[in-house]
């Protein structure tokens, strides 16, 4: 019997992205050196057109296609449908502000993608909407955010994580945010 995923296992998998559209925004297949029409996409992926490897279940991917691969087996392939608050969330357009003209560089233009950390010190992309003469535009949405997606998925390789690829999954996994609550008839009794 073939692994199955689950929590702790390396997963390979391929997969095509598909914005509400039916539009391909990303891809792990190869790039046509010929310049087929979904190359440019291709070439943008984060894998370099190469199938994508990470220990599941350590928040690697986005909840909705997290939880639409459980249980699959290598060689099996499935298209998932994803709402965008199981992907990167509603648009808030808390997240686009004005900015002094100031605090860029001077060459800065519309479509730029400008590295930032937020109060926190967590990093943040922005992305520059508009320039005027005294003013910028950014937003801080992830680009596919509000966006309903479709991943066209193929498991290539089902595995037992090693203590390696675990640790590094662990370190690297997003930290859970704990709110601390004191009961008033609990701090009365201390």
């Amino acid at each position: 019997m073939s692994m199955r995923i689950a929590k702790d296992c390396w997963v390979v998998l391929d997969y095509v992205l598909y914005d509400d559209e039916g539009e391909v925004i990303e891809t792990t297949e190869p790039t046509d050196p010929e310049g087929a029409e979904d190359a440019s996409a291709a070439a943008e992926t984060p894998t370099g057109g190469k199938p994508l490897g990470f220990v599941f279940g350590y928040g690697a991917l986005v909840p909705g296609l997290e939880r639409g691969l459980v249980g699959m087996a290598a060689g099996e392939t499935r298209v998932l449908e994803v709402a965008p608050e199981d992907a990167y969330g509603p648009r808030d357009e808390g997240l686009e502000q004005w900015f002094d003209r100031d605090e860029f560089p001077p060459d800065v233009a519309a479509e730029d993608e400008l590295a930032a950390s937020d109060d926190q010190g967590r990093d943040l992309t922005l992305r520059v909407i508009e320039v005027t003469d005294d003013a910028v535009l950014v937003d801080a949405n992830h680009p596919l955010a509000g966006e309903a997606l479709t991943f066209d998925v193929v498991v290539r390789a089902v595995r037992a994580a090693t203590a390696q690829e675990l640790a590094l999954a662990r370190k690297d996994a997003p930290k859970a945010k704990l709110k601390v609550v004191v009961h008033p008839e609990l701090d009365d009794e201390q």
